[in-house]
């Protein structure tokens, strides 16, 4: 991501295209479940 001298970023052409399909995969309501995003959680230890 780059930052312009006003603090604004801008996205690369590669992180608006992941964005558009993040949208597009919940609009088809492919979601984590709170299950799968505890596993992730665990897995990470985060």
């Amino acid at each position: 991501m780059g930052k312009d001298d006003e603090g604004v970023y801008q996205l690369t052409p590669e992180e608006e295209a992941d964005l558009e399909e993040a949208d597009r995969e919940i609009e088809r309501g492919e979601i984590a479940t709170e299950e799968e995003v505890r596993a992730m959680w665990a897995k990470y230890r985060l």
